[in-house]
């Protein structure tokens, strides 16, 4: 590299050093301008600023991406997808962050989530196409299920039908039953049966033989 002596070797030796229509010097990695003072211009090439403005240009933010974003209010900040928080727009303080132990934590269970989430879509799709051979099979089976029932329909029909007719008229008699149970309560008499009706006949009859032949004892 060739010694230095005035502005014009010094923008020679500079890639991002050009000369304006106005004089000055502007560096293009910043946009400043400086005037053409070989001083000033040693000065600021050889500044904190100029090297933090130039390692910002350098650095590769999209490296981090999806987790790291531009931040969508301030330009001079980033946010980070897994803690949430906003992040300094320089590169030392984002390296920082994604070397702390918190990002590399949640970074591991995303990265676990989403494994997990493609091998359950992966089964998925694979069990789709076996999924219809199996409908169109038990679709098939299905079929040949009904018609078997409904031969041991046509077979069982006639005997199920007379169950059911017989099972019908059991249940009307016990209903006429209770009806006629209910009115003997509410009329107040007692339903006698048929066996009871037979006796009061005959104990009637025996008492009005009584009284005839002691009717005749008297006379006599």
């Amino acid at each position: 590299m060739s010694e230095i002596i005035d502005v014009s070797s010094f923008v020679a030796a500079h890639d991002d050093a050009e000369v304006l229509p106005s004089g000055k010097i502007r560096c293009t990695s910043t946009g400043h301008e400086v005037v053409a003072d070989l001083s000033l211009l040693q000065a600021y090439w050889t500044g904190k600023r100029y090297k933090k403005q130039v390692a910002l240009k350098a650095y590769d933010f999209d490296q981090h991406l999806p987790w790291i974003v531009p931040h969508t209010k301030n330009p001079h900040l980033l946010y980070c997808t897994l803690t949430r928080r906003p992040i300094s727009r320089q590169p030392k303080t984002v390296e920082g962050h994604v070397s702390s132990l918190k990002f590399k934590r949640l970074l591991e269970a995303e990265k676990q989530r989403a494994q997990a989430e493609a091998a359950q879509a992966e089964r998925e799709a694979d069990g789709e196409g076996g999924a219809d051979d199996a409908d169109d099979d038990g679709e098939w089976e299905l079929l040949e299920d009904m018609a078997d029932v409904c031969d041991d329909d046509d077979e069982d029909g006639a005997a199920e039908d007379a169950e059911q007719m017989s099972t019908a008229r059991a249940k009307r008699s016990r209903a006429k039953a209770s009806a006629a149970s209910a009115a003997a309560m509410v009329s107040g008499k007692p339903t006698a049966t048929r066996g009871e009706k037979g006796v009061g006949k005959v104990s009637g009859a025996k008492v009005r033989k009584g009284e005839g032949d002691g009717n005749s004892d008297s006379d006599d």
